[in-house]
């Protein structure tokens, strides 16, 4: 036994009158003190992410990531607009790359729609997605966080728009059927809507799994930034797509250029078994959609690939493809193969009892003078180009 008087040898660095209860009262004022900071900068960084500069944004990850967009009036969004897809529906291209960093501006589909019309947008769009992830899981894993979420709790969209990108989707698609439907689903069985949930169902469960620090702003800004500062985040820059190879003639306002770089097309080489798989996919992901959000008007917006818009001189053009990038092709093959599948969209989307939007002859005008993609992506619109199709859809939604 401890003789009577003597204290514990880590309290001897203290005054004699500091006891274990004084200790303990000092640790939960310090414990008060921490929590109230946190939520005090959870409240302050809440009420002003909407007006997060872009370079601030790099240290918050979906799904609260997308409350940090500037295309709404708050930072929740009233009464909006759902925008769905893949890199075209986050604003990737010229636009994006030139941004001011130091500030949140408009760069993208959603952002100039909130300038035109002054109502909210969101947008869920995923740099990389084809349909599967586009519009069947992503909104439902992003639903279900927001709903188990107690400070971010997100009403449903008045209206969805999804956009279909010619250029990858199906390519995307026939990844997503070969890596995660194929192994363990059969594939007969795609076009029934309880069997195909079930798969969606297995691909949220799997997609759908956030840590406690997710659910916070400031935690999620702190531990992020902590990744960073350790070196564990690391960010690269935009890839080089041109080559010595690369070379198409466009017509632009009655003179002809020539762009060294690859462009986008839809895969005019793909077997047709496996255009009707990915078509296929994309409609059993429609029909998810829309039974999930049965009160909401979805409309589905085609976005043809850049070299489905130019006037191209060219006769053989530097194309990605699902078997190799910087592929030659047949340019009459390329427009031939745009046409089939923009009507193949157009008959699944109707037959679903969705609206379509086609802005493809729109585009072709405005790029028959100007160029809407580049000068840096050319797999992307520029600033012009986003403004265009943002200003047809703003007449048409």
């Amino acid at each position: 036994m401890r003789p009577c008087g003597l204290r514990p040898r880590f309290f001897s660095r203290f005054p004699r009158d500091y006891t274990v209860k004084k200790a303990l009262t000092n640790l939960a004022v310090l414990c008060v003190t921490v929590l109230g900071m946190c939520i005090l900068s959870e409240g302050i960084l809440r009420s002003f992410v909407h007006r997060l500069p872009l370079e601030y944004q790099a240290y918050l990850q979906s799904p609260l990531k997308v409350l940090a967009q500037g295309s709404k009036v708050g930072p929740l969004p009233r009464d909006y607009v759902l925008v769905l897809g893949d890199s075209y529906a986050q604003g990737a291209g010229d636009w994006m790359l030139s941004a001011d960093k130091w500030k949140n501006p408009s760069f993208n589909t959603q952002s100039v729609l909130h300038e035109i019309t002054g109502g909210d947008f969101l947008s869920f769009g995923q740099g990389g997605a084809g349909s599967l992830d586009s519009l069947a899981v992503l909104p439902e894993v992003y639903r279900r966080f927001f709903t188990s979420t107690p400070m971010y709790k997100l009403d449903p969209p008045k209206k969805i728009i999804a956009f279909f990108y010619e250029g990858n989707d199906l390519a995307d698609n026939i990844r997503s059927i070969d890596s995660w439907y194929r192994p363990q689903y059969d594939e007969s069985r795609m076009g029934e809507s309880d069997y195909f949930s079930g798969f969606v169902e297995d691909r949220v469960r799997s997609s759908a799994k956030f840590r406690w620090w997710n659910r916070w702003l400031f935690t999620e800004f702190i531990f992020n930034l902590t990744q960073k500062i350790l070196g564990k985040v690391k960010t690269g820059g935009q890839p080089d797509r041109s080559s010595p190879n690369d070379h198409i003639e466009i017509r632009l306002n009655g003179q002809i250029h020539v762009i060294r770089h690859q462009m986008d097309a839809v895969i005019a080489d793909l077997p047709a078994t496996r255009v009707r798989e990915a078509l296929s996919l994309f409609q059993s992901s429609l029909r998810d959609l829309m039974t999930r959000n049965p009160q909401v008007e979805v409309t589905v917006v085609y976005i043809p690939a850049a070299l489905s818009i130019y006037d191209v001189v060219s006769e053989k053009v530097s194309v990605f493809t699902i078997k190799s990038r910087g592929a030659v092709l047949d340019f009459r093959n390329v427009r031939a193969a745009s046409d089939n599948v923009r009507r193949s969209v157009r008959e699944i989307v109707l037959s679903e009892k969705a609206d379509f939007i086609d802005p493809t002859e729109e585009l072709r005008t405005v790029a028959s003078v100007e160029m809407i993609h580049g000068p840096r992506d050319w797999l992307h619109f520029n600033e012009k180009g986003y403004r265009t199709i943002s200003r047809i859809l703003a007449s048409r939604i």
